[in-house]
């Protein structure tokens, strides 16, 4: 089992930023709140088209267990449904994870960047577009 994962430059850069503009105690906060909206949005993923390779990653290393705690298996759940497989602890940490990290993050950067205000920001995750 595999308990660490490495971010890529771009993600970790917008990690950082997001916390201070979210004012979020924790760059894991932040990744947790990038997952759900991945499952909340329904952003299209298919395993065979994510890839995560140590060796192309430059960012920041993090403990499985800093980043989903103790809610790690509801987690895998979410994630299998939204993918609608299975998955292999292998491919779920860290390869999954980090795809639907980076993914939850740039979804994040953008509304962040558009909105430019960290309240309708929340509102808008929280009450969807019809803020």
């Amino acid at each position: 089992m595999n308990l660490r994962l490495k971010t890529n430059g771009k993600t970790e850069e917008k990690l950082n930023e997001l916390q201070l503009y979210l004012q979020l105690s924790t760059k894991a906060a932040v990744m947790r709140l990038a997952i759900g909206i991945v499952i909340n949005k329904r952003i299209k993923m298919k395993l065979r088209d994510i890839e995560y390779d140590i060796k192309n990653q430059d960012g920041a290393d993090y403990m499985r267990y800093t980043i989903l705690g103790d809610d790690d298996v509801i987690y895998k759940i979410l994630i299998e449904q939204h993918l609608k497989q299975s998955l292999s602890e292998h491919e779920y940490f860290p390869k999954v994870i980090n795809a639907f990290i980076d993914a939850g993050v740039e979804y994040l950067y953008n509304e962040y960047k558009y909105l430019g205000n960290r309240n309708k920001l929340f509102d808008k995750l929280i009450f969807g577009d019809n803020v």
